[in-house]
Formats: structure tokens, sequence, C-alpha cells
């Protein structure tokens, strides 16, 4: 059986968690990294991390969730990772749907550098501010930071090479995305070395379809590709010593 990291998901911690996991578990998915969205989704991600060793946790405030967050939630969020040493960054970024992007630059700043500090890899969202996101990377030191997930990747102006030279950087590919019209010209200007998958969802297992997918789209066989995703993605859980 082939092995699978989910890349980004959003594991809920209720009655159907157990089932969710045995069944992915079972379909090959070995490992996962389970993001925060909202502030108060840290406590959750925190506890199911120490909970399974192969449920990498990331914390942050997402852009659409800025609004819910208290006034000392850098605060908390660094101390948190200060307190766990495997606990990552994300899922955080820039959104121009979404209103109030000053502050949505000023919260994923100040993430940005928390990781930076405290050297953890991040997830980053971004919606339709390509540009502003790398100037941000650019003149916040995320060179030094041990790997960058661009998750749900759909840009088709980035330079690819460039982000490449600069910086870890993952390509991360979901459900919601592998079936654009520009998925093509998307995935081909991307280094294999460079590309991975997840469910952005609650059920990791979604994961298999999206490589599924994606190996049609790149004309290889499933099995090499979901090979070579594996490595990719095992690179990150090293970087971040969880698995």
């Amino acid at each position: 059986m082939n092995n699978y990291i989910d890349a980004h998901c959003h594991l809920i911690n209720d009655d159907s968690l157990p089932n969710i996991l045995f069944t992915a578990y079972q379909s090959g998915v070995c490992g996962m990294i389970n993001n925060a969205a909202k502030f108060s989704d840290l406590s959750n991600v925190i506890k199911l991390s120490n909970m399974h060793s192969n449920i990498c946790g990331a914390i942050g405030v997402h852009p659409w969730y800025i609004s819910d967050a208290p006034d000392n939630w850098a605060d908390v969020i660094e101390n948190v990772l200060m307190q766990n040493p495997k606990i990552q960054v994300g899922e955080i970024g820039l959104d121009k749907n979404r209103p109030d992007i000053d502050k949505q630059i000023d919260f994923f700043t100040r993430q940005l550098k928390i990781a930076s500090k405290l050297q953890r890899g991040i997830s980053v969202h971004c919606v339709h501010m390509w540009n502003k996101l790398i100037d941000i990377l650019k003149n916040n030191d995320a060179q030094s930071l041990p790997y960058i997930i661009l998750h749900s990747y759909n840009c088709t102006t980035c330079e690819i090479d460039s982000l490449c030279k600069k910086y870890n950087i993952y390509f991360s590919f979901s459900p919601r995305n592998i079936t654009s019209k520009k998925i093509t010209q998307i995935l081909s200007g991307i280094p294999i070395s460079k590309i991975i998958a997840e469910s952005d969802s609650d059920n990791p297992k979604m994961v298999i379809n999206v490589i599924s997918e994606m190996a049609k789209i790149l004309n290889i066989e499933q099995s090499d590709l979901t090979d070579i995703i594996y490595k990719n993605t095992i690179r990150i859980f090293n970087n971040g010593q969880t698995l």
C-alpha cells in the first residue's frame, strides 16, 4: 500500500473523529498537518497533536477570523508555540475577498515574525494578494523558515523558480483547486519535488483523490506520483521534528 500525508487539514475533534482517522489510516494516510483557523481552535489542535504522534499541529489565525481574536492573540500564540516545540504555524495569510486588508497584513506579518523567531514552518492561505505576500516574505526573513506551504495553490503569475531558490517552499493542491480550469498550467510550471497534496477538510482520506487527479494531469502513474509526494511531504515533517 502507498503512503500518503495530508499536508493541510482541519480535523474536528468530535465523536466522528476516531472513525475518520481509522478510515484514513486503513487507506494509507499515515500522517497529517492539522491547521487551526480560528483563535478558538488552538486548544483542540494542541490536544490532537499530543494524542497522535502522526498528527502535526499548526496554530494561527486565518484572515477570515481575525475579528474574533482577542487583543493578546499574538502573545498567546507565541507562548503556546514556546511550550510546544513540535507545533507549527498555520493557517495564516491574506485574502483580497475579505475586509480589513490592513489588519490582515498586520496579523500575517506578526505571525510570520513569530514563526521566524521560533523557527517553525508556516501554512499560508492567499487569495489575489500574491505580490503583497511575496513582498512581506522578502522583508521578514522568511528565508530562515524551515518550510513554507502555499496551501491550495492557484496562482499563475508567481515566479516559481525565484520562490524555490529563496525559500524552502512547497505548493499544495486540494480538492477545491485541482479541478480549476488553470490547474494544468499551474502544475506544469512547478518542480515535481515541490508538489504536495492536501484534503483541506476534516477528512484526510480525500488527499488520495487529489493525487489521483494530479497524476492524470501530469501523465504520471499514480503510484509513482504518490511516492514522490510522500517523499516531498515527509521532508516537511522531518524539519518540524514530528515523525
